[in-house]
């Protein structure tokens, strides 16, 4: 894991509490309020932000899974 690595999951953890699910409004509002992390986010999960969104609005994505997917992340 790299700096970049753990400056977004740092930036994951100070948004979302421990465990917290996203869901869509949440993930509305960090699109509004940290449009870059909302990007780094579904782009370490290789979707495009409407299919990011689908996934979101139908099951949420809490913040341990994003940290997964941040550190097993190959570009």
């Amino acid at each position: 894991m790299d700096n970049y690595d753990e400056e977004l999951i740092e930036e994951v953890e100070n948004y979302l509490e421990y465990d917290k699910k996203l869901y869509l409004p949440e993930w509305n509002e960090l699109k509004k309020n940290n449009p870059l992390l909302a990007e780094k986010i579904f782009k370490v999960y290789g979707l495009r932000d409407y299919e990011f969104e689908q996934i979101v609005e139908h099951r949420g994505i809490n913040s341990i899974d994003i940290k997964h997917k941040i550190i097993n992340y190959k570009p």
